[in-house]
C-alpha cells in the first residue's frame, strides 16, 4: 500500500506541480538538469514527427529518489503517465491546428523512467501527425512553437532521411544540414523551420527516423508535458 501511495504521489507531483510552476522554477531541479532537459522533434517526410519530451532532475534527495524508483518499477503507473501526457499533448495539438488550418493528432508511443547515479530520467514520446506542412519535398514547421511557446528547455529538430534544413527563424543556437538546436529560454515567437529534399514515406520506411526513439531514457515526463502544455496558453 505504501508503494502504491508513493506511485500516486509521484504522478500527481509530476503533473500538478508542473502546471503550477515553470519547470525551471521547480525546487527539485538544478541548473545543470534544466540545461539537459529538451524537446526532441524527429520529422518524417510525410510531415508527421516523433516528439520526445525529456527532463533530467537531481535525485540527491532520498525522498525524490525513492519516488522515481517506485515509478520506474510500476508499469501501470508509467502507462497512466503516458496516457495523461498524451492528453496534454493532444490539447496543445488542438490549439496548434486552429492556427495552421490543418489537422493534427497525437498518439501515445512510449514512456521510459530510469535512474543513473544522482539523476532521475523520464522520457515521454508521442507520434504527432501533421506537425509539419508538406508541399512536394518541402516541409515547414511553425506551430506549436511559433505562438507564445515559452521554451524552458532546449528544442532540437532533426530532419527526415535525405532532407536538409534550408532556413530557420529564429536563428538556431547550433545547426548543421540535418539538425537545429535552440537553447532554453530562446524567444521562439514567429518560429519557422523549412526543410527540403525529404524522401517519401515508403522510401525511408526501412531506415526509420533518425535521432530519439521510444526507448531513449531521460527524466520527469509529467512535469515536462504539463509545462509544455501550460506554456502554450
Amino acid at each position: 500500500m505504501q508503494r502504491e501511495l508513493a506511485t500516486v504521489g509521484v504522478i500527481s507531483l509530476l503533473f500538478v506541480s508542473a502546471f503550477a510552476l515553470p519547470v525551471a522554477a521547480s525546487s527539485s531541479n538544478s541548473g545543470e538538469s534544466v540545461e539537459e532537459s529538451a524537446v526532441h522533434v524527429d520529422l518524417d517526410a510525410d510531415g508527421d514527427a516523433t516528439v520526445s519530451l525529456i527532463s533530467i532532475y537531481d535525485l540527491t534527495d532520498p525522498d525524490e529518489r525513492d519516488a522515481l524508483e517506485t515509478l520506474r518499477e510500476d508499469e501501470s503507473a508509467q502507462d497512466e503517465l503516458l496516457d495523461r501526457g498524451a492528453d496534454r499533448f493532444d490539447s496543445v495539438a488542438t490549439n496548434a491546428e486552429a492556427n495552421v488550418g490543418r489537422e493534427m493528432t497525437v498518439a501515445t508511443e512510449s514512456a521510459d523512467v530510469s535512474v543513473s547515479d544522482d539523476r532521475g530520467i523520464v522520457t515521454l514520446s508521442v507520434t504527432w501527425e501533421g506537425l509539419a506542412a508538406v508541399e512536394d519535398d518541402t516541409l515547414v514547421v511553425t506551430e506549436p512553437f511559433a505562438s507564445g511557446f515559452d521554451a524552458d528547455r532546449s528544442l532540437v529538430v532533426t530532419a527526415p532521411t535525405e532532407a536538409t534544413i534550408e532556413s530557420s527563424t529564429p536563428e538556431p543556437t547550433t545547426q548543421d544540414e540535418t539538425r537545429a538546436t535552440w537553447d532554453a529560454e530562446t524567444d521562439l515567437d514567429g518560429f519557422e523551420l523549412t526543410l527540403s529534399g525529404a524522401t517519401t514515406a515508403s522510401d525511408d520506411a526501412s531506415d526509420g527516423t533518425p535521432g530519439f526513439t521510444g526507448g531513449v531514457a531521460l527524466v520527469a515526463v509529467g512535469l515536462a508535458v504539463a509545462s509544455f502544455a501550460a506554456n502554450r496558453h
